[in-house]
């Protein structure tokens, strides 16, 4: 347990390092950010779960927490959709999406709801959550990234019917998968990224709608 915290600070130390006044770099190389490739709403999202999971009492993962939320406000559209990718001049450089940057950003904006200490951040967060609830992507792994968003939320109001209708919707395309043979167990043809997200929304969505064959 000893080691715990300096290793804690020290992450937290590098991803401020990588991050200024408007978000954190999409890339870098070492230690330096590489500005010329901008930023991005599904880093910012990163940052800002690792943000609110942080040690709430310590004002840089604040800082780092409002920075990140301030990014995903500003990437969603009114109808809740979400921009991804912004250029170092601070313009964004593609048309709003359901992809992953909006599953993403669901997470981050549930994250923020569920464990925020900043009561201004985990209202406008629930703002936001409430507009990009009424989205649904046809991409797999969009809809698993925002049902962890969705769980966040049941966790202090159960009785959220956007949060809960998202997990039904998601558990529905979930228990379509097949898992295919004892040789080949994967319910896809091959592995891509961001593999654990699957399960880990499988077990999310059993959690919340109780339903023991997730």
């Amino acid at each position: 347990m000893a080691l715990a915290q300096p290793i804690q600070q020290a992450e937290l130390r590098h991803v401020s390092r990588l991050t200024d006044d408007r978000g954190i770099f999409e890339h870098a190389r070492g230690v330096h950010p590489r500005f010329s490739h901008g930023y991005c709403t599904d880093d910012n999202a990163r940052l800002l779960i690792v943000a609110v999971r942080h040690d709430e009492n310590d004002p840089d993962a604040a800082i780092l927490a409002r920075v990140a939320a301030r990014f995903l406000l500003d990437a969603q559209v009114d109808d809740g959709r979400v921009h991804n990718r912004m250029s170092f001049e601070r313009m964004w450089t593609d048309e709003p999406s359901y992809e992953d940057c909006w599953g993403r950003a669901m997470w981050g904006f549930g994250s923020a709801i569920s464990l925020s200490a900043d009561t201004e951040l985990r209202n406008r967060s629930y703002e936001a959550f409430s507009l990009g609830q009424n989205v649904r992507s046809p991409y797999l792994r969009s809809m698993c990234f925002s049902v962890l968003g969705a769980a966040e939320v049941l966790t202090v109001e159960p009785e959220n019917k956007g949060a809960f209708q998202m997990m039904k919707d998601a558990a529905s395309r979930l228990k379509q998968l097949k898992l295919g043979t004892d040789f080949w167990m994967w319910p896809e043809p091959r592995l891509a990224y961001a593999n654990a997200i699957i399960p880990d929304a499988m077990i999310a969505c059993g959690a919340a709608l109780h339903d023991d064959d997730l």
